[in-house]
């Protein structure tokens, strides 16, 4: 049982160091990019993102009415982070696009993947 308990220790911390060079990775390519992002795909995923935090709210118990009484509060904390989850896959898939990676729904796993090997980082 004390070796299943380090073993999964060992993954939330490996999980979470991965998460953070990903983070940092994505953070260094995109910072100081700027270009007009297609509005249509931010409205998409604004809609998606909102959608979401509703269903989020309802399960943790809050009442409907709350929920669309807050709706203008979620969608000024959810647009920016709409924004720059579809300019980071908008990069992304340039990049995959460059190096002949599918443009799929695991393309930003691979991209990452890509990245991490082409840098020889190590995540350990």
């Amino acid at each position: 049982m004390e070796k299943a308990v380090e073993r999964q220790i060992f993954i939330t911390k490996e999980n979470q160091q991965r998460q953070r060079i990903e983070n940092e990775l994505i953070e260094n390519i995109t910072k100081g990019l700027e270009f007009k992002l297609p509005q249509g795909l931010v409205e998409r995923q604004t809609e998606d993102m909102l959608r979401q935090a509703k269903i989020d709210l309802a399960m943790k118990g809050l009442p409907r009415n709350k929920i669309d009484e807050q709706e203008k509060l979620l969608l000024e904390g959810i647009q920016p982070e709409a924004k720059k989850q579809v300019k980071i896959y908008l990069v992304l898939s340039q990049i995959a696009k460059k190096e002949n990676i599918a443009i799929d729904d695991h393309m930003p796993a691979k991209v990452m993947e890509f990245l991490l090997r082409e840098a020889e980082w190590v995540v350990v």
